[in-house]
């Protein structure tokens, strides 16, 4: 008995060991987490942090910049500095706005959709659910309050928000508090407004009824589009809805051969080489002209799964057809692309092309179409046919770097997606160390990093406010060169980090210490880099 005994004891205190170690090297580790930047002040002088690890340890944290003090937190979704004085915190119970001095705060209950107003130092919150909307001083307090909206927006260039209430259209002008109300015909679900006009529509399966405000004469009026035949408006996707240059009217339509097919496609097999993307329902493009009542654009009803890509802000785009896409072992589908010019005025066949949004651009003013195959930029110009490389080998150092991956020819598309340049025919391209730009009208090549010979990684730091904001658009960025650019550095001999600045106009290029950065931060008055140790 006790040779049993004794044997179980030796059984068990090892594994009692083992545990009591696992949890001492946990109670270890507990103590050490990772440090991500969430937002931070305009002046910098403020941080929102959030401290984590695996071990549970999830909080966020005030951090004043310039005493090291820090002020701990409820957890909520969203942070977002109100200038220097407030912070707004927000969750899906409620908005918070706190005074970063005094930590006193205010709390509006419900999930809100924020819009701060800068130019009357206002904070808009939107309660799409509840259907209403509140104006608030940046502490929180209720200025006004509008009930029973069916849609809205808010006007940032011109200060008001705009919103509709039953059949009543509402421009409230957000200085003045000053309201216009025009009584409509209908309930409408979508709206778009620009400078000079207020775009809002009720929109049916068979009709779209809508209306238009000119600001200039304070006249409304009313317009009906009729579906073709075939077709019928896809009222759900609200988003893609769009009003071009005051005149072409952009949506998206359904065919309703595939909207009364009733088969559940997940239970249909078939035996094809082709993409099983064409059995589910996708949306096909219309483009209407307000102005002379007719259609620019009617889709092409045969093509089962058509993709759109606006190619720039006006009206130029490709389309395809992922229903012709062959099962391969490639994501990076080789397609014929139909480019589309000016709506549809005109149209060119661009065959056998990658169909990734980073593969191929095209520039307007020089009429090339701009595309990536095996590792090389090309063009092609649509009126001469002229096809070629558009960087031939030696240029500028461009293809150092690709020489010596070596040329196995399997890459179908860029490291980096091209960048546009704003009011120039010339882009912005990277082969991963150096960032290169583009004259397209003279096809010179301009180098402004040297980042490979020292083995440097650079990357252009980029915002949201330099991509479309369209959703029709092709998600390219575009760079203005008359201000200062950003770039984020990374060494690949030491694994240190940094930031470069670059300005065009003095072809000058300002390279900081490498340290262990993680996050830049740009000020109009410097750069805040907050140092967050791996």
């Amino acid at each position: 008995m006790a040779i049993r005994i004794y044997i179980l004891a030796l059984l068990l205190i090892p594994g009692l060991c083992y545990s009591q170690n696992i949890d001492s090297l946990q109670a270890i580790y507990s103590q050490y987490y990772e440090t991500a930047l969430l937002t931070v002040s305009p002046s910098g002088e403020y941080a929102v942090l959030n401290h984590h690890n695996t071990f549970g340890k999830n909080n966020d944290v005030l951090l004043d910049v310039k005493t090291g003090k820090s002020l701990s937190l409820d957890k909520h979704i969203r942070y977002q500095f109100l200038g220097d004085d407030c912070l707004l915190m927000q969750n899906m119970e409620r908005s918070r706005f706190m005074h970063l001095k005094t930590q006193q705060y205010r709390d509006v209950a419900g999930s809100h959709i924020p819009a701060i107003i800068t130019k009357s130092s206002q904070i808009l919150l939107q309660n799409k659910v509840a259907k209403e909307a509140f104006l608030t001083s940046t502490d929180g307090e209720e200025l006004w309050k509008a009930s029973n909206i069916n849609t809205s927006l808010f006007d940032v260039n011109n200060n008001r928000f705009i919103y509709a209430s039953g059949d009543q259209l509402v421009i409230r002008e957000l200085n003045s508090h000053r309201l216009k109300t025009y009584t409509l015909d209908s309930n409408v679900q979508w709206m778009f407004s620009n400078d000079h006009r207020i775009y809002c529509a009720n929109i049916q399966a068979t009709q779209i009824e809508l209306y238009t405000l000119d600001l200039q004469s304070n006249q409304l009026a009313k317009q009906i589009i009729v579906s073709p035949a075939d077709l019928e408006f896809a009222s759900s996707l609200n988003n893609l809805f769009e009003i071009r240059e005051d005149k072409h009217f952009l949506f998206p339509m359904y065919l309703k051969s595939k909207l009364n097919d009733k088969k559940n496609p997940e239970l249909i097999i078939t035996y094809s080489n082709r993409s099983g993307k064409d059995k589910f329902l996708n949306h096909h493009l219309g483009i209407y002209d307000l102005k002379n009542g007719q259609w620019d654009y009617k889709p092409d009803t045969k093509q089962k799964l058509p993709v759109y890509k606006f190619l720039n802000e006006k009206g130029d785009f490709v389309v395809y057809d992922e229903s012709g896409d062959v099962v391969e072992e490639q994501q990076n589908v080789i397609l014929d692309l139909n480019l589309i010019l000016d709506y549809g005025k005109s149209s060119c066949l661009l065959p056998k092309k990658r169909i990734h949004d980073g593969n191929y651009l095209w520039d307007r003013g020089t009429e090339q179409f701009i595309y990536f195959d095996q590792k090389r930029w090309r063009f092609h110009h649509i009126k001469t046919g002229a096809d070629q490389e558009l960087l031939p080998l030696g240029a500028g150092g461009w293809h150092a770097y690709q020489a010596r991956r070596g040329s196995s020819g399997l890459a179908d598309e860029p490291e980096v997606k091209p960048i546009h340049i704003r009011n120039r025919s010339a882009i912005m391209l990277s082969n991963q160390f150096d960032y290169f730009i583009v004259d397209l009208k003279t096809h010179q090549l301009e180098r402004i990093t040297k980042g490979e010979e020292q083995q440097i990684k650079y990357e252009l730091q980029l915002s949201r406010e330099q991509y479309p904001k369209s959703s029709w658009n092709i998600g390219f960025a575009e760079i203005d060169l008359e201000k200062e650019i950003t770039f984020k550095l990374f060494n690949l001999k030491t694994y240190n980090s940094g930031f470069a600045t670059y300005l065009h106009k003095k072809k000058k290029n300002d390279l900081f210490q490498l340290g262990h950065y993680r996050e830049i931060i740009k000020y109009n008055n410097g750069h805040f880099l907050p140092l967050i140790l791996r």
